[in-house]
This record gives C-alpha cells, structure tokens and sequence, in this order.
C-alpha cells in the first residue's frame, strides 16, 4: 500500500481543479517564508519535485524515495525529513 505526503496548502495555492496541468504556480512570497529560507539547498530542489508531482495526485505525493529520486533526477535518494519537520 503506498503513503501519501500532501503538500501543505496546496488547494489555496492551485487553481486547476480535477485535471492534470500543464504548469503549476510558484508564489513569490515563499522566497520570503521563514520555512523556506531555512530548508536546506537540497531539500528545496527536492520541494519543487515534490510540487510537481503533487499536481498530478491532487496536492499528495507517494512517500517512496526510490520513485521521487528517479523522476527528479536526483544523484541521490532525498531526504524528506526536512521537508516534513518545517511543516511542507
């Protein structure tokens, strides 16, 4: 059985509903969140990923490291315990 993550506050910042879309949007005021300045580089490359796929699977993500490091193109296997401390 696969576990989900879900992207925190996905449905208010989403506004394509029951579809696959072609892009998502990124707002500028996460530069500024005090979450995000803190992620580490890595963390955040694997929090855009993560987004991505997210659109895909109304705002969850499957909670298997093997599947986001392949279609992220990742060098290595993420580490998603950063993600989740800072509330992502």
């Amino acid at each position: 059985m696969t576990q989900w993550l879900e992207v925190k506050n996905w449905s208010e910042f989403q506004h394509y509903k029951h579809r696959s879309p072609p892009w998502i949007k990124l707002h500028f005021d996460l530069l500024s969140s005090h979450d995000w300045v803190s992620l580490p580089d890595n963390s955040k490359a694997i929090l855009t990923v993560c987004m991505l796929i997210a659109s895909r699977n109304d705002g969850r993500v499957p909670w298997d490291e093997q599947y986001l490091k392949r279609v992220g193109g990742l060098s290595r296997k993420p580490d998603l315990k950063p993600l989740i401390e800072s509330g992502f």
